[in-house]
C-alpha cells in the first residue's frame, strides 16, 4: 500500500465549508474508495497560520534554453509555495544516512527559502500533516496571490476565501 501527495485550491466562506464541499466533490469524482490518494479521504485540515506568499516565478521546462521545444511559463504562487513545502522535507531529519549529499544540498537551500514564507514556528504543524494518515496542511492565500486564484477559479468580485490544501493519502 503506497501514498501520494496532493496539493489543490478549494474555496469557500470558511475552511471548514470549503473542504467539506472539496471532499464531497472529489468523493463524487473518485468514488468512495478509501484508497483513491485524492483529497476525499481525508476529514479536515490544518490550518497553517502566518504565511507569506511568494511571488510568482517564470521557470522553464526543463528543456535547454536553445532546444527547439524549450518554453518558460509563469508559475503561480501557490504552486512555488507547495514545491518549496515538498522539496524541503520539513518532516524528515537530513542526519539519515540514507540522504545523498546533493540531497542535504538542495533540501537545506529549499528550507532557507521557505523560511522567508512559512515561520519556523509552524513547521512541526506542517510536518504532522505530511502523513497519509493525518489531515493535510491549509495555507489561506492573501494579496495578489488571492486574487489571481479567484479570477482562476471563476470566483473574483465573491468574499470567499482560497486556501491551498497540500498533504498525503494513502492509495
Amino acid at each position: 500500500m503506497g501514498s501520494y501527495n496532493f496539493d489543490t485550491l478549494i474555496h469557500g466562506k470558511t475552511l471548514n465549508d470549503a473542504f467539506r464541499s472539496a471532499a464531497e466533490e472529489d468523493r463524487y469524482e473518485f468514488g468512495h474508495d478509501p484508497y483513491s490518494g485524492t483529497i476525499g479521504q481525508k476529514n479536515g485540515a490544518v490550518l497553517i497560520r502566518n504565511v507569506k506568499m511568494p511571488r510568482a516565478r517564470k521557470t522553464g521546462n526543463g528543456y535547454a534554453k536553445n532546444h527547439d521545444l524549450y518554453h518558460e511559463y509563469l508559475r503561480s504562487p501557490e504552486s512555488v509555495l507547495a514545491d518549496l513545502i515538498w522539496n524541503a522535507s520539513v518532516d524528515e531529519r537530513l542526519s539519515d544516512d540514507w540522504w545523498s549529499t546533493g540531497d542535504r544540498k538542495r533540501i537545506e537551500r529549499d528550507r532557507k527559502e521557505l523560511e522567508k514564507y512559512v515561520p519556523r514556528s509552524e513547521w512541526p504543524r506542517l510536518a504532522s500533516c505530511m502523513s497519509k494518515w493525518e489531515n493535510p496542511a491549509a495555507i489561506e492565500l492573501t494579496g495578489a496571490a488571492l486574487a489571481k486564484a479567484k479570477k482562476r477559479l471563476h470566483i473574483d468580485g465573491t468574499h470567499q476565501k482560497v486556501w491551498l490544501v497540500l498533504g498525503w493519502a494513502a492509495c
